[in-house]
């Protein structure tokens, strides 16, 4: 059973905990970056503007019912609101309140800490959307608790899956030959780098989970991407004119599940959803399957096979894609870049409501929201942001709290 925070502070006190774990356990074993998102930039740019919709994203989960049927109702192959998305929400939450204080300067002399174009956000919003989080997360994981460990950065595994479901997975994966193994790892790469990019290196479509047992020294491993299409995309806005130009040809599933079996690997599970393994090699990999879900990347629907002999296609497919979404990315100037980060944080806020069984229509409408708020949001805070990136106030104190100059980096509730 989970061990329940007693109250807000202490839920802070846990994340900042968490978080400090993540930053200095997770963080060094490296995640690959490239020159296309200014990092620090947009998420200073678009993490409070998340945090200023997460109420309006929490009603319309709740409209579906609770955080904790959220949990449950995602404890799945290919489900829309994941690890990441809960997670996220309380890194969201903590990082954004924090860019909020720090832009405010002192003026602060209540519990408001924000207001938007009328819309305003609260210590009870922020405390509230931390509880979420942590309810969701017991609600997820197998072991009953939103973290992969007490005390580290890594845990054993991330299980979202009983081990009896996992294992009639593992039974019925097909055995591949080497040829075949190395191909379901060019796919596992391709989907995850594809993925990588379109979601602004941020991995807001990604989850992993496992391992599971599948037998005397072998495990099961699950990469789901549970957007292949992005819809919603060609909408955003982008300074210039400049918009996403989806390909033609559509990645041929809405979503894709890679169900791996591997002998003798080892692994380790961050709050995020990512595996890391000790080695990673065709020859480790025994059998696999494919699987997808639903008729586009907004809607429920039976978890389906995929034939394993399509890998192949699915591959060159992936690398197609990227290949034409990287080449517009390169030709967009830094500011646009930046930009085309922002919007795509809003859909977190969609996919976490869709997750709760919403259709798309309500679904898209904290999209919308999010996108409503951005002007009057930019017209103040862009150019700032973009020109400090890294050196905004909340940037330096989370560096002096990560290197040890400072205890804390999460400010204590005003209320």
């Amino acid at each position: 059973m989970p061990v329940q925070a007693p109250n807000d502070a202490d839920l802070l006190a846990l994340e900042e905990q968490q978080l400090y774990h993540f930053m200095t356990d997770v963080r060094p074993v490296g995640e690959e970056k490239s020159e296309l998102y200014d990092e620090p930039a947009y998420f200073h740019l678009s993490w409070p503007l998340m945090l200023q919709t997460y109420p309006e994203m929490i009603a319309g989960v709740r409209s579906f019912g609770t955080e904790q049927e959220l949990g449950a109702r995602n404890q799945r192959i290919l489900g829309r609101a994941t690890g990441l998305h809960m997670s996220g929400t309380a890194i969201v939450t903590t990082w954004g309140r924090e860019m909020w204080l720090t832009m405010a300067e002192g003026e602060r002399d209540s519990d408001l800490i924000a207001k938007v174009d009328e819309v305003t956000l609260t210590e009870a919003d922020a405390a509230d959307a931390m509880r979420f989080a942590y309810d969701w997360g017991c609600a997820y994981r197998q072991d009953g608790w939103a973290y992969p460990s007490r005390t580290s950065g890594l845990g054993a595994d991330y299980k979202i899956l009983p081990d009896d479901e996992a294992a009639a997975v593992a039974d019925a994966a097909e055995g591949v030959d080497g040829d075949t193994a190395q191909e379901v790892l060019g796919l596992y790469a391709s989907i995850r780098a594809l993925s990588f990019l379109m979601e602004a290196e941020t991995r807001d479509a990604l989850m992993m989970h496992g391992p599971y047992p599948a037998g005397e020294n072998r495990s099961l491993i699950f990469l789901d991407c549970s957007d292949l299409r992005w819809s919603l995309f060609a909408e955003f806005p982008i300074p210039g004119g400049q918009r996403w130009q989806l390909p033609d040809e559509r990645f041929p599933h809405p979503n894709l599940s890679i169900a791996i079996v591997v002998e003798g690997v080892s692994f380790e599970a961050d709050r995020f959803g990512t595996l890391y393994a000790d080695t990673w090699t065709p020859n480790k990999v025994v059998a696999a399957s494919l699987f997808t879900r639903g008729e586009d990347e907004w809607s429920d629907g039976e978890l389906k096979a995929v034939p394993l002999s399509d890998v192949r296609a699915l591959r060159h497919a992936a690398e197609e894609i990227q290949e034409q979404m990287f080449l517009q990315l390169v030709t967009w100037d830094a500011r646009q870049r930046v930009a085309a980060g922002h919007f795509q944080k809003g859909m977190f806020m969609a996919r976490v409501v869709s997750g709760a069984g919403a259709d798309f229509a309500t679904a898209r409408g904290v999209f919308d929201l999010y996108k409503r708020l951005t002007e009057p949001y930019w017209d103040q805070w862009f150019e700032p942001i973009f020109e400090r990136g890294g050196e905004m106030p909340f940037y330096l104190k989370l560096n002096a709290f990560v290197t040890g100059e400072s205890p804390h980096v999460l400010t204590p509730y005003s209320r």
